[in-house]
């Protein structure tokens, strides 16, 4: 038998060692002390200095490839896997002494997979480190690391992905691009979605359009990792289960419809209740807002929404039964007036916008067919706070069950003209307020509570505010009030809490009467 059988016979023996054995660092010694020098030498020329290189490997001084006599067996050690055969094993022992006696922790085998690799997919963490300790280099190849974090999540190795993850963003990498392999896809053909929700949670992967359009179908059983029933309903109209999709915060890009199709089985359950805040949509498709007959509470709150579709048809808008409906820090300048036509809407909050007028202007194609009426008698809270509006449009009046109004921080110079509803709590703070509508008391001295008018302009308490004979608080700070207002013109029986503070008022004492006076 000539040295080339020899050294293959030795190479296959050795990896059957190491793939078996329950001891293989033992039986491997054991096997090459009983090799030929010249076959031991051609298969690991480190072999007879494996103490020096145990050694220098460990204290980390010098990498194995700084280390002199170095071996050139890539391509045996490729066909033969020694060092994959120990990572998939899980022998750190093995994995440490192949390195120490040659085998460089960067090799890849026949099929282009690294020991590295091999290693994470087994999810082997003692492994990796390992073979990171004695080469750092590892490290050092960004794309390398991005494809281990990938094999990790398809293989649905946890502790491995928070690792790889981890050497990311030491390394100030953590943004895969959209020609890079993409660890939400990759976990999701492993279907591993407890994986993918874990890592969209915490903000390391994010689902935009060229994700949705990867994903296909495996975008349903990860949506459905966050619904769950809605177990304080009191709806007593049907028997059908009641079910919450709690979608905040999940970095979504976008959103399609057609997502929703399959949590609406008719027979059984229906959303109530979506949560789609604090994600990145800069864009709500009308099936979403106008398409669904059995949602009841819509979230759409810290997003970058710029404009909100009408509905298609007078049918969508009247088959509409939301009652809560959130858009709060997104970036409309106006919203369609159909919101206002939901029948069944009892708040609304369109705070921290940028709107300038609240209602955009109707599309030619539907002014014709949906009646431009407002009808939203069950409006109790309305929240316009934050924006820059400076006038209300005058079909306000159709809100006639409003209890709570926040005008606050907006761009007033007056209070808007009242109208018949049961207004309780009114907050116009932070705008340029100079002065008050005489009819305000006409219409809500009876219910009005609470006035808050702090951060204006005004000089002097309106008489109108004097005669709102409900109010039992009223803020009038950081004005520029310097006088009371005449004790036959203050009509407040009921306030208990009066805030002036930052104004221009003087206290003049009481002179004493003269005998003249007298």
């Amino acid at each position: 038998m000539d040295n080339y059988d020899m050294l293959q016979d030795a190479c296959t023996a050795l990896l059957e060692i190491l793939e078996k054995s329950s001891d293989s660092v033992k039986e491997a010694y054991k096997y090459m002390q009983a090799l030929p020098e010249d076959v031991r030498d051609k298969l690991f020329p480190f072999y007879s200095h494996h103490s020096l290189g145990i050694e220098r490997a460990m204290c980390g001084n010098q990498t194995l490839k700084e280390m002199p006599g170095r071996s050139d067996q890539e391509e045996l050690y490729a066909r033969f896997g020694f060092l994959h055969a120990s990572c998939k094993k899980g022998d750190v022992d093995a994995a440490h002494m192949l390195m120490c006696w040659g085998i460089e922790p960067c090799c890849k085998n026949t099929e282009g997979r690294s020991a590295l690799e091999i290693a994470t997919t087994e999810g082997h963490l003692n492994i990796i480190t390992e073979l990171v300790k004695i080469d750092e280099g590892l490290l050092e190849d960004v794309a390398e690391l991005k494809l281990l974090v990938c094999r990790a999540c398809k293989a649905g190795k946890k502790e491995i992905i928070d690792y790889w993850f981890d050497q990311l963003i030491r390394h100030g990498h953590l943004l895969f691009e959209q020609h890079e392999p993409n660890p939400l896809l990759f976990a999701c053909q492993g279907g591993h979605y407890s994986i993918v929700a874990d890592l969209i949670e915490r903000g390391l992967v994010s689902i935009d359009e060229a994700a949705v359009y990867m994903m296909g179908a495996d975008i349903l059983p990860l949506l459905k990792k966050w619904v769950v029933p809605d177990d304080s309903s009191t709806n007593t109209d049907n028997d059908k289960k009641e079910l919450i999709a709690n979608w905040h915060h999940k970095q979504l890009n976008t959103f399609d419809p057609s997502w929703l199709q399959g949590f609406q089985d008719s027979t059984h359950q229906v959303l109530s209740t979506i949560n789609l805040s604090q994600n990145s949509l800069s864009s709500v498709p009308e099936g979403l807002l106008w398409g669904l007959q059995n949602l009841r509470h819509l979230n759409l709150s810290q997003n970058s929404i710029q404009r909100l579709p009408s509905p298609k048809s007078h049918r969508n808008l009247s088959e509409c039964r939301l009652k809560t409906l959130i858009l709060y820090q997104n970036k409309l300048v106006s919203v369609p007036a159909e919101l206002f036509m939901l029948q069944e809407l009892e708040f609304l909050s369109l705070a921290n916008n940028s709107m300038t007028e609240l209602i955009q202007p109707a599309k030619e194609s539907t002014q014709n067919e949906i009646p431009r009426q407002w009808n939203c008698m069950s409006l109790v809270n309305l929240n316009l706070s934050k924006n820059k509006l400076s006038s209300l449009p005058r079909q306000m009046d159709a809100c006639t069950s409003l209890i709570t109004i926040n005008l606050s921080d907006n761009s007033f110079y007056e209070i808007p003209k009242p109208w018949t509803c049961p207004l309780e709590i009114l907050n116009m703070s932070k705008n340029m307020v100079q002065s008050v509508s005489g009819d305000l008391p006409r219409f809500w001295h009876r219910t009005l509570r609470f006035l808050n008018l702090s951060y204006n302009r005004l000089t002097e308490i309106p008489t109108a505010i004097c005669q709102l004979s409900s109010l039992t608080g009223l803020d009038l700070s950081h004005n520029a009030l310097h006088c009371f207002p005449l004790p036959g013109t203050w009509s407040i029986c009921k306030l208990q809490h009066l805030y002036l503070a930052h104004n221009q008022l003087m206290h003049k004492e009481a002179q004493p009467q003269t005998k003249q006076d007298k």
